[in-house]
């Protein structure tokens, strides 16, 4: 690069010296930023609504000059609905736009947001004065919402020269020493207990508790769990503590709360007392004994909830009580009440009633024809009532007598001929007396004869009977 130096008056116009040139010059002694006095230079501040302020102020930006009189007002996008974001409030420096101005760089929403990057490259520099975290859904921006940026000197820092420039120390380094006295804001004090003495700090009246002081730890001042590295569980219910604390039933080397075990299994041991429903004992004796239950052999008495019997027939006789397949004479006794129609009976306990609790009618007089009964008392009104003829003299055939009294007459009515001797072939008899007339009657003479043996048998060709006895 050729030499160069300025600047010098011209002679006919052979010295012209440009806005770079003099911004170079500048440039080479006063330093980058916005200008430390007053503090609030430039500072950022709550705005009405999605807006920041931007107080009044200067900056310097590569030899280039930058003044805002006024406060000045900056609008912010509108907040994303679900997620936040940080935008950036800067002082851009243009070379294409020949100016310098306050802007807002608009962040991405994100669950875990961060600021937009500063641009700065030979045609735009930005100094990042302040960021603003928008919240989501965000309808306005508090103070806490705005972090300053100006003294970051890797984001803006401020203006510094060779006239008043601007150095800085390291609070812990070797070059300052002493104690900044309470009179220069300081606390005179080299530790903790001397500054809060030298500043008159007590737990009274500051309104706190001595260090030596207690809670209870049910009390409402203790919030929030205490976690694991500090000795506790970091949960608040037993479940979340044992997971916390990494407790399982194995490397506890322990059961389920729920585990079984048989009552036959080496696990249990001992015996299992009066009072847990056991007997406290391990024979069959003493368990009798502890038991209250009599006697130590033999059965158990009545007087201890026993039968005194080693039978059951014996211990029905010891208790008073008799077998399951008992009984009694309807007559006995021991059966009371009545028997219900539902069980076979009648359910009541005289006659009278009984006739009406069936539906017989009446209580009194004669059973009705309706129900079975002739509803008469005498023979000839009840073969009126049944419709039997006449109610003296024989039962005519019509009603399905004889109209007779006698057999002889009884056989005349009936049509089978005459009233004495065998009755005829002609009206269904053998019309004789016996066996062999009958037989010869009935025309089987020719291969019948009566015999008098006591079985039949074939003799001849013909079948001899047993005689008619």
């Amino acid at each position: 690069m050729a030499e160069a130096s300025r600047f010098f008056n011209a002679v006919d116009g052979d010295r012209v010296y440009s806005a770079a040139d003099w911004a170079e010059y500048f440039a080479s002694f006063i330093g980058n930023g916005v200008f430390g006095s007053p503090s609030t230079n430039l500072q950022v501040s709550p705005g009405d609504g999605m807006n920041v302020s931007v107080a009044a102020g200067l900056a310097w930006i590569n030899g280039y000059f930058y003044t805002n009189d006024a406060a000045l007002t900056l609008p912010l996008s509108t907040a994303d609905g679900t997620l936040p974001r940080i935008d950036r409030v800067v002082i851009r420096w243009s070379l294409a736009n020949r100016a310098i101005w306050a802007a807002v760089k608009t962040g991405t929403a994100a669950s875990s947001p961060v600021a937009p990057a500063l641009q700065r490259d030979t045609s735009v520099y930005e100094l990042g004065i302040a960021d603003v975290y928008v919240a989501a859904g965000a309808t306005s921006v508090s103070s806490a919402n705005i972090t300053d940026r100006r003294s970051d000197s890797s984001l803006c820092g401020t203006v510094s020269s060779i006239v008043s420039e601007a150095h800085t120390h390291d609070l812990a380094g070797s070059s300052l020493t002493g104690t900044l006295p309470v009179s220069k804001g300081g606390t005179g004090g080299a530790d903790a207990a001397a500054a809060r003495t030298n500043l008159g700090i007590t737990p009274a009246n500051i309104g706190a508790s001595g260090t030596d002081h207690t809670h209870g730890l049910a009390a409402g001042s203790l919030t929030g769990t205490l976690p694991v590295s500090k000795g506790g569980t970091g949960a608040t219910d037993a479940s979340a503590a044992r997971t916390n604390l990494g407790v399982t039933l194995s490397n506890l080397g322990a059961a389920a709360s729920d585990h079984s075990h048989a009552l036959t299994d080496a696990a249990v041991t001992g015996i299992l007392p009066i009072a847990k429903g056991g007997t406290g004992q391990t024979t069959v004796a003493a368990a009798r004994d502890a038991l209250g239950l009599g006697n130590t052999t033999g059965a158990v008495p009545i007087s201890s909830g026993g039968t005194g019997a080693t039978s059951a027939s014996a211990a029905l006789t010891n208790l008073g009580a008799a077998a399951s397949g008992h009984a009694h004479a309807l007559t006995d006794a021991a059966i009371t009440g009545t028997l219900p129609i539902s069980k076979g009976g009648t359910g009541q306990a005289s006659a009278a009633a009984a006739r009406n609790a069936l539906g017989l009618g009446n209580t009194t007089d004669a059973l009705p024809v309706a129900n079975g009964g002739t509803g008469a008392t005498t023979v000839a009104a009840a073969r009126n009532a049944l419709g039997l003829g006449n109610t003296s003299g024989a039962l005519p055939i019509a009603n399905g007598g004889t109209g007779q009294t006698s057999a002889a007459a009884a056989r005349n009515a009936l049509g089978l001929g005459n009233t004495t001797g065998a009755l005829p072939v002609a009206n269904g008899g053998t019309g004789a007396t016996s066996a062999a007339d009958a037989v010869a009657n009935l025309g089987y003479a020719a291969n019948l004869v009566i015999y008098s043996s006591t079985e039949p048998t074939v003799v001849n060709g013909k079948l001899w009977l047993k005689p008619i006895s």
